[in-house]
């Protein structure tokens, strides 16, 4: 029903003609556009109609009632593919402080995680990260925002454990979500390429991929570092499927890049040889 509401709601503006709640709507309508599973994917125009929703709300119905939302839903799901990530955290990090201004907390503490999000795959200072995760986990454990929680605690192991410190370990139980489920995957991931584990961070990249409910974000980093991680494998064992995986995974961010060269180019990168895996540290996060 997702695809049908959103279409209604831009016939609707385009009948009856444009009001705040249609940039939600034009907002809406591009996050779809960016998801396969609901339309054909089609990112350049999700993110013109993004981009000209934003700057319709900017110019005529700039009222920080609908900020929260409009934040959430372009900076979170729409403007990466297209607009340099740390603008993106920014935004977000707006977003959080606008919702929590308003009394909004459900929706501030959604841009909370993505702002986390969003900085940690801009290399922002992993201290600072810390820092700020713990401040919005305090919050939510105030205002008891369990989901908030669970997320935000994902990226406080994932943080602790790339700053070489304890991290909590993740574990998967009986009730959790699949998108619960998609999430710790890409944290044990990133966490055991980190920790020099390629087996292992092989084994949870193949889970999760089995799995449907993952966004495009976290798919196309998984893609890199899957590329980065073949690099480590090859030099143990060679095989086809493990010399399809960095040509794969080129593919796919030479793509991301024709849109974002900010965000993706430099992990389009290589000289073929297994010892550029190094980038990665450069690449994914600045410690």
């Amino acid at each position: 029903m997702v695809p049908f509401f959103l279409c209604r709601m831009v016939q609707l503006t385009m009948e009856k003609g444009l009001c705040k709640y249609s940039i939600m709507g034009f907002i809406s309508f591009a996050m779809a556009l960016c998801d396969s599973k609901i339309a054909k994917k089609d990112i350049v125009n999700a993110s013109q109609i993004g981009k000209a929703a934003m700057s319709c709300w900017m110019k005529r119905y700039h009222t920080t009632g609908l900020l929260p939302n409009l934040y959430l839903s372009y900076y979170g799901f729409v403007a990466f593919y297209t607009e340099p990530m740390q603008v993106c955290a920014d935004m977000l990090q707006q977003g959080f402080d606008a919702g929590m201004s308003l009394g909004e907390t459900g929706v501030a503490f959604f841009n909370s995680v993505q702002h986390i999000r969003s900085a940690l795959m801009a290399g922002d200072r992993l201290p600072t990260l810390l820092e700020k995760v713990d401040y919005y986990l305090k919050l939510a454990n105030i205002y008891q925002n369990e989901i908030a929680k669970v997320g935000l605690s994902f990226y406080h192991g994932t943080i602790s454990i790339l700053m070489g410190k304890e991290g909590v370990a993740i574990d998967i139980s009986d009730t959790a979500s699949e998108k619960e489920t998609v999430a710790i995957y890409f944290h044990r991931a990133i966490q055991a390429y980190w920790q020099g584990h390629c087996e292992r961070c092989q084994h949870y990249i193949k889970k999760s991929s089995h799995l449907t409910n993952s966004d495009k974000w976290r798919l196309l980093f998984t893609t890199f570092i899957e590329g980065m991680n073949s690099f480590q494998l090859l030099k143990r064992t060679s095989n086809g499927r493990l010399r399809s995986i960095p040509r794969n995974a080129i593919i796919v961010l030479k793509k991301a890049a024709s849109l974002s060269s900010w965000n993706f180019l430099n992990k389009v990168r290589y000289n073929q040889t297994p010892l550029d895996a190094i980038v990665f540290v450069v690449s994914l996060i600045d410690t």
